[in-house]
């Protein structure tokens, strides 16, 4: 779910720098994690949309035995 937020949010941003490859568009934040999140939430809760929540799936990884990068909180 943070990836899909963290790529929308950087192609609103960032669209210009994204690289596309495979479909995908992937785009360098200048912020943490955290604030490129709280940036797109107030980005799209200002055009009236709604984030239902917030999913952690590095914390979710470790309960597996997994690791991931960081996804904010």
């Amino acid at each position: 779910m943070y990836r899909v937020l963290f790529v929308a949010l950087a192609t609103l941003f960032y669209l210009p720098l994204a690289n596309a490859d495979n479909g995908l568009i992937m785009a360098k934040s200048p912020y943490t994690v955290d604030e490129t999140l709280d940036r797109f939430e107030e980005a799209v809760t200002n055009k009236g949309m709604t984030i239902f929540t917030r999913i952690d799936h590095a914390e979710a990884a470790v309960k597996v035995g997994k690791e991931l990068r960081p996804t904010g909180k």
